[in-house]
């Protein structure tokens, strides 16, 4: 039984594998021009088959495998093709496809399993061109009047070639399936439905205001909160918040500037003349538009800051020649004031709308040392030693007094 078997495993591999393979040498050819596609012309999601023939140039029967691969994406085709050519014969060889559209190079390479094998016609590629057909409806894509076939024609469809989306509400080339504010309104699907508002539409209430900007999307009548009052400027009798109506304000739909000092607490109310000092209003801001000037007019009588000259010509024509206006530009400018007495400076802050906001402070200048903190401290503590020494020469003046009328008795 034993040898049976031995028998029938040898009479299997000797047809299969003859002898004369397994020592033979020889050149196995990809013929030229071979490569060939079944349908000739491939198009996007078809399977298509190649093939290719491979020529035995040798006496002996010749063994190997082929490989096919898209050169173009970098991949193999199938797997290995096992060949076995005959002596002097050529055989067909082949592999299933499913082509993407476009160019694509295909290339198809032989490697022997014997020795003598000629390498310079191995290999060959070929370029085709496969025909698009994004729906896989067997029209090509050049003549398909529904590329993407989600039944809106690609003359009314914004994205062609996604069969998920076709319309593009506002434009901003997010498909309304997956847009999550398609009116491109500034407010999300979602926070429109839960206000009353059309997610389909920028201006609900039909003003001309995006709904995301109207601080009314519902009322037609009110588009604007200037104040942010929660009443529409329409309505709103002092549509600024300044305190002023809007027909005594010269600026009704402006909001004043605002003026902040740094550090309040530090704002000198008594200096020494000649002696710079500084006031810092860097935290100034504007609440709708941008501070454009900021002004410190010291002793000035009824100016802005156009018209600082004016004010101190009229000081000097009255005689106030000590307390001539002086003014200084900028954020936190160095002031100086040159005579002692009483002082006024007044800080305007103008916005870009013309508006000015105003602050005033008094100050007392003066060139004695108690003008400084130090100088006041001395003043104080020399004060009290001459309190001191006054009573003290008063309470001695009125024991010596005792003693003397004592000695008299």
């Amino acid at each position: 039984m034993r040898k049976v078997t031995i028998m029938a495993v040898s009479f299997v591999l000797g047809i299969l594998f003859p002898i004369s393979a397994f020592a033979a040498n020889g050149d196995l050819e990809l013929v030229s021009g071979s490569l060939r596609f079944i349908p000739q012309n491939p198009m996007e999601g078809k399977q298509t088959r190649i093939y290719a023939s491979i020529k035995n140039n040798s006496g002996d029967d010749l063994y190997g495998v082929v490989k096919f691969s898209n050169k173009t994406q970098g991949v193999t085709i199938g797997g290995d093709q096992p060949i076995s050519v005959f002596a002097g014969k050529t055989d067909d060889v082949f592999v299933d496809w499913n082509p993407t559209a476009g160019e694509q190079s295909i290339g198809v390479s032989i490697i022997p399993s014997q020795k003598g094998d000629n390498a310079a016609n191995n290999s060959y590629s070929i370029s085709i061109n496969v025909g698009g057909d994004l729906d896989r409806d067997g029209i090509p894509d050049g003549i398909d009047l529904d590329t993407d076939g989600d039944g809106v024609l690609n003359t009314e469809d914004a994205f062609s070639r996604n069969p998920k989306e076709w319309k593009d509400t506002d434009g901003d080339g997010i498909g309304d399936n997956s847009d999550s504010d398609i009116d491109g309104d500034g407010l999300t699907n979602d926070q429109e439905k839960s206000i009353g508002t059309d997610p389909m539409k920028v201006d609900t209430d039909g003003d001309g205001v995006a709904d995301g900007k109207d601080p009314f999307p519902l009322d037609p009548k009110e588009w604007k909160d200037a104040n942010h009052n929660g009443i529409g400027d329409n309505k709103d009798p002092d549509k600024d918040g300044d305190g002023i109506p809007n027909d005594q304000d010269p600026f009704p739909d402006n909001i004043a500037p605002v003026i902040k000092i740094v550090d309040d607490q530090s704002i000198p109310f008594i200096v020494s003349i000649d002696k710079p000092f500084k006031l810092n209003v860097g935290p100034s801001f504007d609440p709708d538009g941008k501070i454009t000037e900021i002004s410190w007019i010291v002793d000035g009588k009824d100016v802005d800051s156009n018209n600082t000259e004016n004010s101190a010509n009229l000081n000097t024509a009255n005689g106030n020649t000590s307390n001539q206006t002086k003014t200084y530009e900028g954020i936190s400018p160095l002031i100086t004031l040159n005579t002692p007495g009483n002082h006024t400076i007044e800080l305007q802050v103008k916005d870009n709308k013309g508006e000015i906001k105003k602050k005033t402070w008094k100050t007392f200048a003066t060139a004695s040392v108690l003008s400084t903190q130090g100088g006041m401290a001395a003043g104080i503590i020399a004060l009290a030693l001459l309190a001191v020494i006054y009573y003290s020469t008063k309470a001695l003046r009125k024991d010596s007094s005792k003693e003397d009328q004592s000695q008299l008795h």
